[in-house]
């Protein structure tokens, strides 16, 4: 695994990979380990996200997924109870916000898309359209041929999401300026440094204050002794 930064897109979908296989493995036996399964998924789908990175920012197509999640909470939330409610709720938001950020990356107005992008695009849809069947089977209710879309649907979607990793020149330009500009992991760093950056400043403060103020009492206990002395001069006088 080549670790230099213009190959961050292509690691982060590798191990948003990895964790889909670590899913996989836990749902075949989804008796015990189901809601493991959808962790994993989750933390791939954050990993997705990293990747396609957070511009353009495209309203249209979230206020879109938007209007998708609320539809899957309205399909699927009357046959949810105690902490799968709550698990399913947030993968919801998760996968969806995940389908934002893989349609706008298409820009076909603009003239800026390519096939890579298509690919990890239709691979975010065909992710939604399986993961839809796969609560639809569980939690309303089993329809026929359920497996067999669902593993069709789920496999086409990594199979896509993992060629968008074969960039063209122009992707991987495209992907360095955007994962430069919007990395969440650097993004996150950014804002350690500045929270610490604060606090040092506070601290700063906080040092001057405490000095000012010893001055302060030195100078005010320095002028009493003063003043004491001076008014003791006039009495022996």
């Amino acid at each position: 695994m080549n670790l230099r930064f213009e190959y961050a897109y292509s690691r982060r979908i590798l191990t948003g990979l990895i964790f889909s296989c670590v899913g996989d493995a836990l749902l075949v036996y989804k008796e015990w380990y189901f809601e493991h399964g959808v962790l994993m998924f989750g933390i791939a789908h954050v990993i997705y996200t990293s990747a396609f990175g957070l511009r353009p920012f495209n309203l249209y197509a979230g206020g879109s997924c938007v209007l998708l999640g609320l539809f899957s909470h309205w399909l699927l939330g009357s046959s949810l109870n105690g902490i799968m409610y709550y698990l399913i709720v947030a993968y919801i938001c998760l996968i969806t916000f995940m389908l934002w950020r893989a349609i706008a990356r298409i820009q076909l107005f603009d003239q800026l898309w390519t096939w890579t992008k298509l690919c990890s695009c239709f691979g975010a849809v065909c992710f939604v359209i399986s993961d839809l069947l796969l609560a639809l089977d569980r939690f309303r209710a089993p329809f026929s041929y359920s497996h067999q879309l669902i593993m069709v649907s789920y496999y086409t979607a990594q199979l896509l999401i993992a060629l968008s990793v074969v960039d063209s020149k122009l992707d991987w330009t495209v992907n360095y300026r955007v994962i430069q500009e919007t990395d969440l992991f650097k993004l996150a760093e950014e804002v350690r440094l500045l929270k610490k950056q604060v606090r040092q400043r506070k601290r700063e403060e906080m040092r001057r204050s405490s000095s000012r103020e010893c001055l302060a009492s030195a100078a005010s206990s320095s002028s009493s002794s003063s003043s004491s002395s001076s008014s003791s001069q006039s009495q022996s006088s």
